[in-house]
């Protein structure tokens, strides 16, 4: 698994060097799968990727070769992307009809083994064994999230999915969880690509399953918290959840016992020295300006804030809290405050 000199793993080369040959193939629900030959290579080297990986982890090397699969399916689409549109717009047109394209239609089409064989091996390290697999939530636990059209063809291809729990591992999360945690990391620089996937992701399966933003994982968190609490914006998907479901406003993160505005300021990025132009932030997909992005979560704490200003009292007012906890939270909650106030000149009165 050593790189080439231009950095890139013998994994992407192969995948973007059998695209190059075939990548030229329309898609066809009458397509024939060549051979499980077509696979055999992309599972070897699938493979040693994760054994690389494992050792690391048990501290047997220094460093991992270990690639990321979000990177692999955004290669495999970038090469593939006709083809992939291609079979898009064939579910599309199958969903019209009331006769939605299946797993089976798309299986004899290599892109479509390919993909499923990546996500199979992106989950190898929690997938309950004995549980059944699910690709469309295999997709949307990629840390850097899935490429939006292989995220739509599963979503047809395997529609129950979407309103299912996990069924890979004791999360119990949902799609739409696992999509509100994307980016969270923050370990890409392309973060308005993020931006805008995400806030697409979030569009299409709140379309296709609303129910969903009620929902709550595990650990009692609805996809709102986990919205907030991975730093995702008002305009970048946090109103979709809260017009879904007003009620997430109310409820507050188990594990920290913050509500959502809360755990909004206390994700809020510091960046010292930026500036950015205040009139463009409402509606600004930009996310290359750390000062822009500081605004823009200060608008999300804000925005929240003012669709449940009754919070503060219920946070306030709960007696069954220590005084130690109830001076945490009143801090949190005067330090949001303090930051709108500074940035945005919001009187009390605007809140109330």
């Amino acid at each position: 698994l050593v790189p080439t000199t231009t950095g890139m793993s013998p994994l992407e080369v192969h995948i973007q060097s059998y695209s190059q040959v075939h990548g030229t193939q329309k898609f066809s629900t009458s397509s024939k799968a060549e051979s499980i030959k077509t696979t055999s290579m992309l599972r070897i080297l699938l493979e040693a990727d994760l054994h690389s990986d494992r050792e690391h982890q048990q501290g047997k090397t220094d460093e991992t070769s270990y690639i990321s699969k979000s990177r692999l399916l955004e290669i495999l689409y970038e090469w593939n992307s006709s083809a992939v549109l291609d079979a898009l717009e064939c579910a599309s047109i199958s969903s019209g009809r009331n006769n939605s394209l299946s797993n089976a239609d798309l299986n004899g089409w290599w892109v479509w083994q390919w993909m499923l064989i990546i996500l199979k091996y992106s989950v190898a390290g929690t997938w309950t064994q004995g549980s059944d697999f699910s690709a469309t939530h295999a997709a949307a636990g990629l840390e850097n999230g899935c490429p939006m059209p292989f995220l739509m063809l599963l979503g047809r291809a395997f529609p129950n999915q979407v309103g299912i729990p996990c069924p890979m591992t004791g999360t119990n999360r949902y799609v739409l969880h696992s999509i509100c945690c994307w980016g969270g990391k923050e370990t890409r620089n392309d973060d308005s690509v993020n931006y805008s996937r995400k806030q697409m992701a979030m569009s299409v399966i709140l379309r296709e399953h609303p129910a969903a933003a009620s929902m709550t994982d595990a650990d009692g968190r609805t996809p709102l918290c986990l919205a907030v609490e991975n730093r995702t914006l008002w305009n970048g998907g946090v109103s979709k959840l809260y017009r879904a479901f007003p009620g997430a406003l109310h409820i507050c993160n188990p594990r920290t016992g913050l509500y959502p505005f809360m755990t909004s300021a206390a994700a809020a990025p510091q960046k010292d020295g930026e500036t950015c132009d205040k009139s463009s932030l409402l509606n600004s997909g930009d996310m290359s300006n750390g000062a822009c992005k500081e605004l823009q979560q200060l608008w999300t704490i804000y925005k929240l804030l003012r669709a449940a200003p009754e919070v503060l009292v219920d946070c306030l007012d709960n007696n069954e809290e220590s005084n130690s906890w109830l001076e945490f939270r009143r801090a949190a909650e005067q330090q949001s405050l303090a930051q709108i106030l500074q940035h945005w000149s919001i009187t009390s009165t605007d809140i109330r």
